[in-house]
């Protein structure tokens, strides 16, 4: 079925003509240049020889798009490459560890040198300064300084660190939305600037807009539970009011009548010392319809639902089919096409979209020297038979 609402064909992206050229690994500094390559920048990806490594469909759904250059910056010529491409770039981005960029010689006073307008974004753990900055650290590493192990765990004891990568997408989107701002500040100043992200404090930023640790956990606030045909839903009613709508609307499955005048189940406060008996009685009027049924009945009462599915569930979902959030892509290493989640920014009914599949490694050495720097075929010949370039 063809909606009205249908994306458009993508039109020119906002950032088209910005140029980012990304040193930066693991997730949190490519996720700054995925968001700006999904709002039309073109992302040039330098990774240093030897580190290629299994494109992974997830590496691939960031990655999209770019184009990869192999470049070895601990020798002095693979430097001089890089501040060749930072002149004709708008933005830099990197998550060395503090202090590493500077000894390489592609720290911010070297590379403002070359280019004035640069934006150069520097992503790190804990920010290029302070008595942490210097530490190595991981996603969960973060989660438990920042705090956010509260909110895994039950409100009292803590959790494990979340599965999903919470402190490299904050700081990834954050620096991505500093970009923004640095753009448009360099359009009235002429200047470029520094950009200091830290995880740490990105994903505390987001943390503030939470609410009690362990509020949403578990019944009669959150349920999950199974549907007639056997497909998990998710429920979620955090108010009162919500709350009764809930029960009203559970209360409409045969046999389960009784449930709207059951003095347990009045409120959240109420429900909480009686949650074994509610989680039976909701489980068991769930279970005497079909998902979509209750779905629809569901959002007819104004009751939070969905169902509770997987990421290749979700992209195949009739709603994510119909309104195109999905590409199909091209895998770089082992053929065949994937699907993943695709540009959620949708601008006059347009879809941006990235276009070109994720880079083989290396895979635009040639055309980035050639077309984007202009170098010679001796230039080429050269960087080459000294490893400069792969």
């Amino acid at each position: 079925m063809t909606s009205s609402n249908a994306p458009a064909p993508p039109a020119e992206a906002p950032l088209t003509g910005i140029r980012v050229t990304q040193v930066a690994t693991y997730l949190a500094g490519p996720f700054v240049g995925r968001v700006l390559a999904d709002l039309g920048a073109e992302v040039i990806e330098v990774e240093a020889p030897g580190s290629d490594r299994k494109r992974s469909w997830s590496w691939c759904a960031v990655h999209r798009g770019w184009r990869s250059i192999i470049l070895d910056l601990k020798t002095t010529a693979g430097v001089a490459v890089l501040h060749d491409l930072i002149r004709l770039s708008d933005v830099f981005v990197e998550n060395f560890r503090p202090g590493v960029a500077d000894r390489l010689g592609v720290g911010y006073a070297d590379l403002s040198a070359v280019n004035k307008r640069l934006i150069y974004c520097s992503v790190s753990g804990f920010g290029q300064w302070g008595p942490l900055s210097p530490l190595a650290t991981t996603d969960g590493a973060v989660q438990a300084f920042a705090g956010a192990l509260q909110y895994s765990g039950n409100g009292t004891d803590f959790g494990v660190p979340l599965g999903l990568p919470v402190a490299d997408l904050s700081a990834g989107a954050g620096g991505a939305h500093a970009v923004l701002a640095a753009l448009y500040a360099r359009e009235r100043s002429g200047r470029g600037c520094r950009i200091d992200i830290s995880l740490a404090e990105s994903l505390m930023n987001w943390m503030r807009a939470a609410g009690r640790p362990g509020d949403l956990a578990g019944p009669p606030k959150t349920l999950i539970a199974s549907a007639a045909d056997g497909k998990l839903l998710l429920l979620q009613a955090a108010r009162d009011n919500v709350f009764r709508r809930l029960v009203e609307a559970l209360s409409t499955a045969e046999g389960c009548g009784h449930l709207a005048a059951d003095e347990r189940f009045a409120t959240v406060e109420a429900c909480r010392a009686n949650v074994a008996a509610y989680k039976a009685e909701a489980s068991a009027a769930l279970a005497k319809r079909p998902a979509a049924e209750w779905i629809e009945i569901l959002a007819n009462a104004g009751v939070p639902a969905g169902p509770a599915q997987t990421m290749a569930e979700a992209l195949l979902d009739p709603h994510i089919v119909e309104r195109g959030a999905f590409e199909v892509v091209d895998h770089p290493q082992e053929g065949g096409q994937f699907r993943i989640p695709g540009s959620p920014y949708m601008i006059d009914g347009r879809r941006l979209s990235a276009q070109t599949p994720p880079p083989r490694f290396g895979e635009h050495a040639e055309a980035i020297l050639r077309e984007v720097l202009g170098y010679s075929a001796n230039q080429i010949t050269d960087l080459r038979a000294r490893a400069v370039v792969g």
